[in-house]
């Protein structure tokens, strides 16, 4: 999860991440900084969640392509 606008942690060091890690998914914020979670708390948490109960089930390595998000995806405030 990254903000589009973070100056922190310039937002292509996470589509370099993205791109060379394994499986690693990107959910870019539009027009968050470094603080997303604040600006996004429930879509931020609802999004963590979704995340951990895969890791914790193990799903995320048998998750088909077709039912994982397009990434890096850009979430929109109607969320």
């Amino acid at each position: 999860m990254q903000g589009s606008n973070d100056v922190i942690i310039p937002t292509v060091n996470s589509y370099i991440l993205q791109q060379n890690l394994p499986n690693a998914q990107l959910i870019l914020y539009p027009d968050a900084n470094h603080g997303l979670f604040y600006q996004y708390p429930e879509l931020f948490v609802s999004q963590a969640d979704q995340f951990l109960r895969s890791a914790l089930q193990g799903d995320d390595a048998n998750l088909q392509s077709s039912k994982r998000l397009p990434f890096p995806s850009i979430v929109s405030e109607g969320i």
